[in-house]
């Protein structure tokens, strides 16, 4: 009798498991969001600050987030590529180095799609539309991921309830 307590209890914590590597993967989406925003809010303020130009503002951003963040590595891929002298467009450099580090992302095709967008937001010569420009584009992130923590909360109560249905089910019907 104690064996099949033992497996019945077995059996919904695995089935909570689950569900919390289901919670965990939401998690991890709504945080490289949140990375995002901040790598893109310290180009703006990069652009505001120091009037350097984008591949020495792409190479100091990415040496402050590589460590924890591989789109930090994507940045100083970009600014390496940029001032190689082989006069590559910021557009296809941009799109290549960081379908990348998107491709292994839980982020969205929407969300992939905005992110390959911001060359678009760095074209103005004058800096102080550059950087509003950039600033709004963090914006957009940072709602992006406001709509995901706000799906993740919603969806992880969810997930956990019926996980642990599942495997007070499953283990009535063994038992």
């Amino acid at each position: 009798m104690m064996t099949v307590w033992l497996g019945a209890g077995l059996l919904i914590f695995g089935a909570v498991g689950v569900g919390t590597c289901i919670c965990r993967e939401r998690r991890e989406h709504t945080g490289q969001l949140k990375n995002l925003e901040q790598a893109f809010l310290i180009i703006s303020g990069e652009i505001g600050y120091s009037r350097i130009s984008l591949p020495e503002i792409l190479k100091d951003t990415g040496e402050k987030i590589a460590p924890k963040d591989p789109v930090g590595n994507a940045f100083l891929q970009i600014a390496a590529r940029l001032c190689d002298g082989s006069g590559q467009d910021i557009r296809d450099i941009w799109q290549e180095e960081m379908e990348k580090v998107l491709g292994m992302s839980r982020l969205t095709a929407q969300e992939k799609e905005l992110i390959c967008s911001f060359p678009d937001t760095v074209w103005y010569l004058d800096g102080e539309r550059q950087q509003s420009a950039v600033r709004k584009f963090a914006q957009r992130i940072g709602e992006a991921a406001m709509c995901a923590a706000q799906k993740e909360q919603e969806e992880n109560r969810v997930t956990m309830m019926v996980s642990l249905a599942c495997g007070i089910f499953t283990a009535l019907m063994l038992c």
